[in-house]
């Protein structure tokens, strides 16, 4: 079995365990980005699916979380799953 990249961030004293994206959420989350305009809707999806501490949780309510802990967590998942710069490609074809 394939072992997954994962990192722990603390964030305010709170820690979040963050994994890279398996094949499947990766090509869901580039559908998701490349259908949107709304590029934080395509991050609050990376988040979900990268961080189990946000999972359970609505796209709204990942909206409601605090700008920093969205800012990196989304930052950190788009790293590890080797999408750093592939967004804006994808986005252009």
């Amino acid at each position: 079995m394939m072992k997954f990249n994962t990192k722990t961030i603390t964030i305010s004293g709170e820690k979040y365990k963050i994994k890279e994206m398996d094949a499947r959420q990766r090509q869901k989350f580039l559908k998701i980005y490349r259908e949107n305009a709304d590029t934080e809707e395509a991050q609050a999806n990376l988040i979900k699916m990268c961080c189990p501490a946000f999972k359970d949780m609505s796209i709204d309510e990942i909206f409601l979380i605090p700008g920093r802990i969205f800012a990196e967590v989304s930052e950190v998942a788009t790293d590890l799953s080797g999408l750093s710069g592939e967004e804006e490609t994808e986005k252009n074809s």
